[in-house]
């Protein structure tokens, strides 16, 4: 989502001299900064409405490789936003950006400071970010102490590829777990419907498929898959499901019903480490058409769409300690009760008059 002339007029009429948003809290600091690292220090912007196209190409070029933040300033400068809001949530992110600069500046470009993602969305690897020194764009990762941090689309999107099958572009959208293929008619990226539709020649092309191709191995959505007779993938689980090695099940699904199917929690896109956890095991999702996930503990059994009980409330390690943690703290030489009572006694003894400093 680009910022738009209109988006830009409506920022310029807030802030214009007795705009209603120039007499708010940091409203002058904003108009001041925003000249200086975005409009070539003329500190009048706001003021001159024929210049509104030039100052909207600017902030293209300030958002480059930040389209969430980008997206954000659209819904923030609409004609019914409040002006207030947008500069309590923008003045931050311009004074950061400047902060950046100047420690680039400087030579002080290490340890970059970075802060928790208020507007992490679920793309794996976007928990936290930071600014760019050197573009000033925003910066992700999925920790504090990541070594490589990355801008949004590389997050979310995989490196686009060609699919010779289809004879289009694709690429793996890791926050919704779906494949995006590109359009080069409307230079866009379109659904997976859209793609089969093309390749089943429903949309001008001819897909020539007439056999079904050998099933091969996705690490993204972490099943089998292959080219069906009507030129659409097909998909199927592994026997152990998300183990490419345990072999390909014998159940094909449509993309839809492979997106929409019961599957372990593990498999959710971004939850891979749930995997390993011993307190995860029996957890089983159901994708809503909303977009989010019902769940549901059936450790017997893969349990079926309709059965009882599916909850939105999503799984969380327990309270109390798994069998296996209660053998680790025997191997300790104490059981957690007991390590629990011998903090509760040390801390009472420090607690103690003549206790020593």
């Amino acid at each position: 989502m680009a910022v738009e002339t209109e988006n830009v007029e409506c920022l310029m009429g807030w802030l214009a001299e007795g705009g209603p948003a120039r007499t708010h809290t940091g409203g002058d600091l904003l108009v001041e900064r925003l000249a200086v690292l975005a409009f070539q220090d003329d500190r009048g912007w706001p003021d001159d409405p024929g210049r509104a196209v030039s100052h909207r190409d600017a902030l293209r070029v300030w958002f480059a490789g930040d389209s969430a933040g980008e997206s954000r300033f659209v819904e923030a400068t609409r004609p019914d936003a409040d002006p207030g809001a947008f500069i309590d949530w923008f003045l931050p992110v311009v004074l950061a950006r400047e902060e950046q600069a100047t420690r680039s500046q400087e030579g002080d470009a290490g340890d970059e400071p970075c802060w928790r993602n208020p507007n992490h969305d679920g793309t794996p690897g976007t928990e936290f970010y930071r600014i760019d020194p050197g573009t000033g764009g925003y910066l992700y990762a999925a920790g504090e102490d990541d070594e490589e941090w990355l801008a949004y689309e590389q997050r979310r999107y995989s490196e686009p590829a060609r699919d010779e099958a289809y004879g289009l572009a694709y690429r793996y959208d890791r926050r919704d777990g779906t494949y995006e293929w590109y359009d080069e008619q409307s230079a866009g990226w379109r659904d997976q419907a859209w793609a089969d539709a093309r390749a089943a020649g429903t949309d001008g092309a001819a897909s020539g498929a007439s056999d079904r191709s050998e099933a091969a191995w996705d690490g993204n959505v972490r099943m089998f898959y292959r080219l069906g007779p009507d030129g659409a993938y097909e998909y199927a689980d592994a026997r152990s499901p998300g183990n490419g090695s345990s072999g390909c099940g014998e159940v094909w699904l449509s993309a839809e019903q492979a997106r929409t199917r019961v599957m372990p929690v593990f498999l959710i896109p971004g939850w891979q480490d749930l995997e390993d956890e011993t307190w995860a095991r029996g957890w089983y999702t159901l994708p809503d058409t909303a977009g989010g996930y019902r769940y549901l503990y059936s450790p017997e059994r893969t349990p079926g769409a309709g059965d009882e009980g599916w909850s939105a409330v999503p799984p969380a390690p327990p309270a109390d300690p798994t069998p296996e943690q209660e053998e680790e703290y025997a191997l300790l030489g104490f059981t957690l009760d007991e390590a629990v009572e011998a903090i509760r006694a040390l801390s009472e003894a420090l607690d103690a008059p003549g206790a020593p400093e």
